[in-house]
């Protein structure tokens, strides 16, 4: 497949990610009486990216991010 045709890929995962994860948010306010934080969002769409990367891929993930989050840069080594 030509350069081109992954990014495509990507950006379509990513922008699904991205929906999907709003989607929950505004569930999560409307159903639960919770808040929405941006940042966990962002957190959010980065962390569920890779992990839906990965599976399309089907490689076995090593590493997630989890406790403090992407912007705090704490690397674990286990997936949810």
């Amino acid at each position: 497949m030509s350069n081109r045709t992954e990014l495509k890929r990507g950006m379509r995962l990513i922008w699904h990610t991205t929906i999907w994860a709003i989607w929950k948010s505004i569930n999560n306010i409307i159903f639960n009486n919770g808040s929405m934080e941006v940042g966990d969002v962002v957190d959010e769409i980065i962390k569920m990216s890779w992990k839906w990367s990965l599976a399309r891929l089907k490689i076995q993930p090593c590493l997630s991010m989890n406790g403090g989050g992407i912007r705090g840069g704490v690397l674990e080594r286990y997936v949810d």
